[in-house]
Parts: structure tokens; sequence; C-alpha cells
């Protein structure tokens, strides 16, 4: 059973944003077809850990809070302007896009 088969139901219900949610399915298929995981988990840490590594350490930050532990984008941002975070986390966004080959 492939890792897309396996976590799609709990991805599509963790996942509101579309784009984000298109864009994480297409970097699971397209790892899928590069390795062999048998530990579901164990392939969505090194899908985010690959995907992460090309963000600057603010952007992985923020994307890590926004869609991992789920805090707002006014609790990320703290005393600092929202537009700034929401910036930051597409920059981020979209790096991850072009690094796995999806379109931004």
């Amino acid at each position: 059973m492939s890792i897309t088969s396996c976590l799609r139901p709990t991805i599509v219900r963790t996942i509101s944003d579309p784009q984000v949610l298109h864009f994480t399915l297409g970097a699971i298929e397209v790892l899928e077809d590069q390795m062999d995981i048998e530990a579901p988990e164990l392939g969505i840490r090194l899908i985010l850990s690959e995907g992460l590594s090309v963000c600057t350490p603010l952007q992985r930050e923020r994307i890590q809070k926004y869609y991992i532990e789920g805090m707002s984008l006014s609790e990320i941002a703290e005393d600092k302007n929202i537009s700034t975070v929401q910036q930051s986390i597409d920059a981020g966004i979209k790096k991850m896009k072009i690094f796995f080959g999806v379109d931004p």
C-alpha cells in the first residue's frame, strides 16, 4: 500500500488550503517513486525534512508552526506584522513546490 493511499484521508482532512494539499500529495507521489518506504510516518517525516531544507530557518519555523502545530498567523507574528509572516510562509511553500517539481 502506498504512502499516499494510507495517508490521503488524513492529509485531506488536515490541510484546508487547496494549493498546499495539491503540493503535499504531489510531493509524496514524487518521493514514493524515488524510494520504497514501509512506514508511512517515516515517509512523511522524510518528505517534510527534504522540502523544508530549501527554506530559510525563519520560513521553516513559520511553516512548521502554521501547518504542523496549527498556530494562527497572529500567534506566529506575536508583535510583528501578520502580512510579513504570511509572505514568509508563502515564499517557503513556493520554494518547496519548486524543489519537488510541483507547479508553484
